[in-house]
């Protein structure tokens, strides 16, 4: 019979085996942090991670990573905090709606009638631009239609109803036979 030892022999640490508070080893979270990085590729994040694997084992095992519960919670966590922080409000969207209907496109150009670079565009015309380019004789800048932004505007507030809203009023009529019957509420 063994002598029992005083002292149990502590087992090694791998790296691979340690463990943060979202439950991930030191290889799992970096192979979350790269997939997030690089555009959500789990083959270049796996490499990443193992630098001397295959493709075809980067490919495998950058699945098998994706399919750990506790690997993909860890992603799903930091999509989400990134789309929470990028959220907007209704009101928010409304405003930013009201800043297109005011738009004035004098607002591009400084005072000798020059158009102004993009990142010298005041907040307030900046975000009313939809689409401009640079051409061999300078920038053509195109707003967002500001007659389009009134009407949503007034749609939104209830002010003006939407034609697309009758139309499917009529449609739904239509698909139930009770065309010769009045609206609703008339």
């Amino acid at each position: 019979m063994k002598p029992k030892r005083k002292y149990a022999r502590r087992p090694r640490a791998r790296t691979a085996e340690l463990v943060d508070r979202d439950g991930l080893s030191l290889r799992e979270k970096a192979f979350a942090t790269a997939y997030l990085s690089n555009g959500f590729n789990a083959k270049q994040a796996y490499r990443s991670v193992h630098a001397e694997a295959t493709d075809s084992t980067c490919a495998t095992e950058g699945f098998g990573y994706l399919n750990k519960p506790h690997v993909k919670a860890h992603i799903s966590r930091c999509v989400t905090k990134v789309f929470e922080e990028r959220a907007m409000s209704g009101a928010e969207a409304l405003g930013r709606l009201a800043q297109d209907a005011k738009s004035d496109v004098r607002e591009l150009f400084d005072e000798r009638g020059q158009v102004l670079l993009p990142h010298q565009w005041p907040e307030t015309i900046a975000n009313s631009v939809e689409r401009f380019e640079l051409t061999k004789d300078g920038m053509r800048v195109t707003l967002v239609s500001k007659l389009q932004a009134r009407r949503t505007i007034l749609e939104l507030t209830g002010k003006l109803k939407s034609p697309m809203a009758e139309e499917l009023s009529v449609l739904a009529r239509a698909l139930r036979g009770d065309l010769g019957l009045p609206e609703p509420g008339q």
